[in-house]
């Protein structure tokens, strides 16, 4: 019995040792191939005249943000980043865009983005394991920006760390690759700055998941290129996300976080403990037959 008993030992430390090795990070993976977010969220969204004047009341605005993974291999992912507003009284778009990034899959971080080289080890996404620390950033707004760490908050049992930006974005870049409609100005020569801009994000930190997100963005600015001078306001918006894209991002990054668990934690300690035990059970046997011997 004793060789038996040693038998399933190794074989059971065999299993730890292949699925530490060979199988738990590829499922455990930040972006895994079917990876995907989608989030919706309400707001305001106005324009102003050409004067810079705004009029109008702010028209309830829908804002879309969907992410898909087009390309994928272990060490990189290729996804695609589509943002539309839309005006809820009439329907219409007024805003579209549709970017790609190459994206390291294990940790979320930007490995390269066309003429920015600024982009490189800046994160696309939250990583897993998320830390109560600063994380640099480069994704949809086509400008490095740094999320900080602010507070926890607890959500349906779950922990989640709030980290928030505010500061300045330069969108003209983002601004000439966006549909707009055709009564929106066009920027000209001009670029279009915002400060004060104000971004929140809360997220899972064992998966890097975001569940909630608010934006507020004071006013986009026309910008003189040479002087650096505000000419005149251009719009004002801002938004958050609605309560059922809160539910199903709480309940996608609660399953997510339990396959963490069960591939990191669970299974393998299955297959160690199954080595062990057996290992106690070659050295029980083996002392009771010394003591039969003596």
């Amino acid at each position: 019995m004793k060789r038996l008993y040693i038998i399933f030992s190794l074989l059971f430390f065999t299993l730890f040792l292949a699925w530490k090795l060979l199988f738990e990070s590829h499922l455990t993976q930040r972006i895994p191939r079917d990876w995907s977010f989608e989030a919706e969220y309400l707001g305001n969204l106005v324009f102003a005249d050409d004067k810079g004047q705004v009029h109008a009341q702010k028209n309830l605005t829908l804002y879309q943000r969907y992410w898909r993974v087009l390309e994928w291999q272990v060490d990189s992912a290729t996804i695609e980043d589509i943002y539309k507003t839309i005006d809820v009284q009439s329907g219409e778009v007024t805003w579209e865009t549709r970017l790609l990034f190459h994206v390291d899959s294990r940790n979320g971080k930007i490995i390269g983005y066309e003429n920015h080289p600024e982009a490189k080890g800046r994160y696309y996404i939250f990583p897993q394991d998320v830390q109560q620390k600063d994380y640099d950033f480069f994704n949809y707004d086509l400008y490095p920006y740094t999320m900080q760490y602010q507070r926890t908050e607890l959500r349906e049992g779950i922990t989640l760390y709030v980290f928030s930006f505010q500061g300045t974005i330069n969108y003209t870049e983002l601004f000439n690759l966006a549909y707009l409609t055709p009564d929106a100005s066009p920027l000209g020569d001009y670029q279009i700055q915002v400060d004060n801009f104000y971004r929140e994000m809360w997220v899972e930190p064992v998966t890097g998941e975001i569940i909630h997100i608010i934006e507020d963005d004071p006013g986009d600015y026309l910008v003189d290129p040479i002087s650096g001078d505000k000419e005149r306001l251009y719009d004002i918006w801002s938004g958050k996300t609605t309560g059922n894209t809160v539910k199903h991002l709480l309940n996608r990054a609660k399953k997510r976080r339990w396959q963490i668990h069960l591939y990191r934690q669970w299974i393998p300690a299955v297959f160690l403990s199954g080595a062990l035990f057996f290992l106690a059970l070659a050295l029980f046997s083996q002392f009771k037959l010394n003591r039969r011997c003596t």
